[in-house]
This record gives structure tokens, C-alpha cells and sequence, in this order.
């Protein structure tokens, strides 16, 4: 089997063991559209009920359901209501814009199109933004406009509030916080509705676009639990990368729903069509790779950069290690590792030692690492040396210094 073969399958494997879990703690509803309804897939019984014939279609995750900005709308019932008092809470959804004209309601629960008691979320295709209302008067209120990303089809959104303050993230990055003048009771008597809000025929036009995997909490989730939220679609999952000439890339595309993707500049890359193939450069350098996706409604891009760096250009006499590292499993900075192994001719000895002189890691390979670890045991944190001995251009040499692990 060929290394490229194996990664296929290897990424596969890699990608559904480290997909992380998306929290339940607090969690009053979640709609995720997959079963062709709005029920509340919880089963605590905040059903959604469907008004006008929305249809269902490839989403963010799963299915979505799409509004045709005229008669669809979809009123979300039970406990997802209770949450709008003093509390805090956390609102997660996508949306998808088809119609890009007009201010249009997602999602808002307001009594009258008044800054009493209102909480809303709308769409400025104008502007390419958001514009989030909550308000228990026109004294304690917070109001934002937030721009979208361009170059998208879907957008995720989550509205973070906590006391006094508001925080929205799009795409899984902060970009707007406010601060009221006090907390904040948006409680009023309505119902929590998609694409309903007060403001229809005043300000506002019925949503017309998908909307997918809506969950509401009765609590602020913090940053780690809001990263599990975001599935990216339309994205290649790997970031900016560094690679030594002669090695590949693995390029990757998860929930997309686009029936074409194209990879560009198609120079050495596997299959330039695929949402899964390998792109190997033949030159260093450092290169731009991007991926459109296209489907019936609409385009969407993303692209990552590539530093090649050839082996051959490097001084071997310079070996690199880091001054510190993190081995507590949250996959930055966990390990210790030469950090140019390429440069390296022949590598004798790459040795570690505690504070009292004892050997506690060794190889002879220059691209092995070390997890922190010795008899199975994770050491602790302090400061310990590194004993490189080495050959470059037929001349041995020995590198010695210290590190700190941190934890």
C-alpha cells in the first residue's frame, strides 16, 4: 500500500476519533432539521412548529430547513422561551442567504418592533452584516452591527450572554462584545420564532435562506465548549503548514454540500477535483492553495498557505529546539522534538536529563519526539538539558542546552 493510500484511510480514522463532542451540559434545545421537522431533538419538548411549506436540504451538518422569504416561518415552543429573563444563556445557529436584499429576521422574540423587551437577530445583505438587538428598555439595551466574512455560504453564529455582557462570534472567531449598563430581562410574552418577528412589513422581510443546528442553553459556555460548536463547512480543515521539499500535504474538505470543488493552481496536486487529495510540491517556496465550492445558490472559497523548505539550503550546523513545552494533551505544544531534523546528516544521540544528571529519554532517530514522559510516567514540570550529538558535513558535533516544561 502506498503512503498516500494510507493516509486516506488514516485520515479518515484520525478525523472521527478527534472530532470533539459538542457539550449537552445546560443544553434546553437543539434543532438540528435532520428528520425533515423543527422537533427538539433533546426530547424536552421545545418543538418547533412549521408554518408555510419550508423544504429540507443539504445543510452545515446533516439537513437544513430553507425558508422561501414569503410565507415560511417556524414558531419554537416550550422551555427555549424561559431563558430571556435575567439569566444568561447561549444562542448557536447557521444561516445560509439566498436573497440578498432587504433587512431580514432570523431569529427574535419581541413583542412589538420597539426596544421593549426585544431580542432579535436580522440579516443587512446591504451591508454584509448582522444586526443583533437585545433590549429591556431603551435605557438598558445593547445594540450591534457585525460584518459577515465574505467568500462564505454559511455563516455560524453564537451569542454568548453573560451578565452584563454580549458576545458574538461568527465562524468560530469573537468579533463583537457589549457591555449594557446592567442585566439585561428580555422576557415578554411571545414565542421564540424564526423568521416572525414584529418588525415584518416595517423594517423587516421574512429570512429567505437555510438555517441549521440551532441549539440554545441556559447557561454561558465558555471558549473551550464554544469550539466543539463549530463544524466548519466549506472549509479545508488544514491550517498553514510547513513542509520539507519532498514531503505532501493532505488537503481535506468536510460538510460541504457543494456538487463542484476545485483546488487552484492545480500544479501538483493529486486530483484537483476532490474534496480529499494530496498536493506535493516540486519546488520550495511558499504557496497559496485554495478551494472553491460551488452548488446551485452559491459560491464559497477558503484557502491555507504552504512554506516548502528545502533540506538541501539548510545549515546543519544550526539545530533548532524549542525553550519550552506543554505536555497536557490538548494537542499545542505537546511534545519536544528537534525541530529542523532534515538538516541533520546523522544523528548519534538526542538525549534529555532531569536536574539530577539521570538519563530519562534517548534516540538516535533525529525525527522522534518526546511526550513528556518517562516509564510511562508524565514527569514534572522544571527545567531539564538536551545532549545533541551529531555529524555535519563529515564532522561531529554536540549541541547542549536546557528547556522548561511547563504545565
Amino acid at each position: 500500500m502506498s503512503i498516500k493510500k494510507l493516509y486516506y484511510i488514516l485520515a479518515f480514522l484520525l478525523m472521527a476519533i478527534q472530532a470533539p463532542a459538542q457539550t449537552t451540559l445546560g443544553l434546553l434545545a437543539h434543532y438540528s432539521f435532520d428528520g425533515m421537522d423543527a422537533s427538539d431533538d433533546t426530547n424536552q419538548g421545545s418543538n418547533g412548529i412549521i408554518q408555510g411549506n419550508p423544504t429540507f436540504e443539504c445543510g452545515a451538518v446533516g439537513e437544513s430547513i430553507r425558508f422561501d422569504g414569503v410565507m415560511d416561518y417556524v414558531l419554537l415552543t416550550g422551555i427555549v422561551n424561559n431563558v430571556f429573563g435575567g439569566s444568561d444563556f447561549t444562542l448557536s445557529f447557521y444561516f445560509k442567504p439566498l436573497k440578498f436584499s432587504g433587512v431580514q429576521d432570523i431569529i427574535s422574540k419581541r413583542q412589538a418592533c420597539t426596544e421593549q423587551r426585544a431580542f432579535a437577530i436580522q440579516y443587512d445583505p446591504s451591508a454584509n452584516g448582522l444586526i443583533v438587538t437585545m433590549a429591556e428598555n431603551s435605557t438598558k439595551e445593547t445594540n450591534m452591527t457585525i460584518n459577515l466574512p465574505i467568500s462564505r455560504c454559511w455563516y455560524h453564529v453564537i451569542l454568548v450572554k453573560e451578565g452584563r455582557e454580549t458576545q458574538v462570534y461568527i465562524n468560530g472567531i469573537l468579533v463583537a462584545t457589549d457591555r449594557a449598563v446592567a442585566r439585561m430581562d428580555l422576557d415578554n410574552p411571545e414565542t421564540l420564532s424564526l423568521s416572525n418577528g414584529p418588525c415584518l412589513g416595517v423594517t423587516d422581510e421574512r429570512f429567505e435562506g437555510n438555517i441549521d443546528e440551532i441549539r440554545i442553553y441556559d447557561r454561558a459556555l465558555n471558549d473551550d465548549e464554544l469550539a466543539t460548536l463549530y463544524a466548519q463547512p466549506d472549509a479545508v480543515t488544514i491550517k498553514d503548514t510547513l513542509i520539507f521539499l519532498g514531503g505532501f500535504v493532505p488537503l481535506n474538505v468536510d460538510n460541504t454540500c457543494s456538487t463542484s470543488i476545485s483546488w487552484t493552481p492545480t500544479q501538483d496536486i493529486d486530483d484537483p477535483n476532490a474534496a480529499s487529495t494530496i498536493y506535493t510540491p516540486s519546488a520550495a517556496g511558499t504557496f497559496k492553495i485554495s478551494a472553491a465550492f460551488e452548488d446551485a445558490s452559491c459560491t464559497a472559497s477558503d484557502t491555507i498557505r504552504v512554506v516548502v523548505v528545502d533540506p538541501a539550503s539548510l545549515d546543519c550546523e544550526e539545530i533548532f529546539l524549542p525553550n519550552a513545552f506543554t505536555p497536557n494533551g490538548d494537542g499545542l505544544n505537546d511534545e519536544f522534538f528537534i525541530s529542523n531534523p532534515f538538516a541533520i546528516e546523522d544523528l548519534n544521540s538526542f538525549e534529555i536529563f532531569d536536574r539530577l544528571g539521570n538519563q530519562i529519554f534517548f534516540t538516535d532517530d533525529a525525527f522522534q519526539k518526546w511526550d513528556g514522559t518517562y516509564k510511562s510516567n508524565i514527569v514534572g514540570p522544571g527545567v531539564y538539558v538536551y545532549r545533541v550529538d551529531f555529524v555535519c558535513s563529515g564532522t561531529s558535533n554536540t549541541k547542549i542546552g536546557s528547556f522548561t516544561l511547563l504545565k
